[in-house]
């Protein structure tokens, strides 16, 4: 019998159904030991040491009115472990005004000068599988995904803006050698054949990037919020299943398996992202999806697991993620939420730009945000 028909059995599940929880409460503790020994690998618990150093700092002027819209400050976080570092160039942008400002953290795919046209912000060479290869600097690149994570955005509505390059943490490629970037902090995990996959990486750093900015004298360590796009959409759900410092997460066009389920032939196909990015999961995994329909748990189980307010964002025309899926992912999860007797804090909602892209309406995001950061304000 093999490892994956012995969980089946073990938990008795008939095609991935979620059945009886009040009768098998322990299932829940199942789904987070399968996500973790099948598909992501694990988070890693023991925490590295953190250094911080300040690299710049100065004020945001408005491009078009040249207007001061807020201060910038970038570190150099270095995380080490084991006899070994990485070192992460972290941007945090707050507004203007003085004050304690809650927090959006969220990693990027092409560095910190894609998402912002500030002319002071710290530009490099990037690696990225699609296209895959070095994708070095150039000044049309600067503010050129700023769709994805609008800092000025962000901090005209009173949030500090927090973001670093994923490709710090670990490259977006299969890892050669198998201790590169952050992997090396753990070379336990590596020795045991445990090596986590780079979705649960980007999970990691996530909330050790939040550690490091906390003392920051305009931040609101208190009230933190992580969001991701795509891969990092993926990672945001990941990390909301394990110990983080966060109060709420948005997780946009997550897509298989983030909130789109993995057994769905809607969507991205299951055997080509798990052939095409199989580093992104447990080693394995491709091994898991030519049985994908006795996995014996659904995304909503791993959705469920959140202990935060999640909001769900996807466009209405990403067929790559499926959204009418993702909808019903998590209605289950808070369905299997409420018979556990928890609250249900998943939200679900839509926009159109087109294809697999970050809604322009922040209005949306920040709602959601005030709603979970300040819930007293909901009395």
């Amino acid at each position: 019998m093999s490892s994956l028909e012995s969980d089946i059995r073990a938990f008795r599940y008939a095609d991935g159904e979620f059945r009886d929880e009040e009768i098998y409460p322990e299932r829940i503790s199942g789904a987070r030991h399968f996500f973790t020994d099948k598909v992501y690998g694990k988070v890693p618990k023991e925490s590295p040491h953190l250094e911080k150093e300040l690299l710049e700092e100065g004020p945001i002027f408005d491009s078009t009115t040249g207007n001061e819209i807020g201060y910038r400050k970038q570190f150099a976080v270095t995380l080490s472990r084991a006899g070994k570092s990485i070192k992460v160039i972290v941007l945090l942008n707050t507004p203007a005004k003085e004050g304690n400002f809650p927090v959006l953290v969220s990693p990027n795919i092409y560095g910190n000068h894609s998402v912002t046209s500030d002319p002071n912000v710290l530009s490099r060479t990037v690696h990225s599988i699609s296209p895959r290869y070095e994708i070095a600097f150039r000044e049309e690149h600067r503010g050129s995904k700023k769709d994805r994570f609008d800092v000025n955005e962000i901090i005209s509505r009173g949030y500090a803006a927090v973001t670093y390059s994923y490709d710090d943490i670990v490259p977006d490629t299969h890892p050669k050698p198998s201790d590169i970037g952050g992997y090396g902090l753990y070379p336990e995990l590596l020795e045991a054949h445990q090596r986590p996959g780079a979705i649960a990486m980007w999970a990691w750093s996530m909330s050790h990037i939040a550690h490091a900015i906390q003392d920051e004298p305009m931040i609101d360590a208190a009230r933190m919020a992580v969001m991701g796009f795509s891969r990092l959409g993926k990672s945001v759900h990941v990390a909301l299943a394990h110990e983080h410092p966060f109060k709420a997460g948005i997780a946009v066009a997550s897509g298989k398996a983030g909130a789109t389920p993995l057994k769905s032939g809607a969507g991205e196909p299951s055997a080509l992202m798990a052939y095409l990015f199989s580093h992104w999961y447990r080693p394995g995994f491709l091994n898991l999806i030519a049985q994908v329909r006795k996995i014996p748990y659904g995304q909503k189980h791993l959705l469920a697991m959140s202990d935060v307010p999640v909001l769900v964002s996807v466009d209405e025309t990403d067929w790559w993620s499926a959204p009418e899926l993702q909808e019903k992912t998590v209605a289950s999860a808070n369905k299997i939420r409420m018979r556990r007797g928890q609250v249900p804090t998943l939200e679900f909602k839509t926009h159109r730009v087109g294809g697999h892209t970050v809604s322009r309406d922040w209005d949306s995001y920040i709602e959601f945000l005030n709603r979970s950061l300040y819930p007293e304000r909901n009395l």
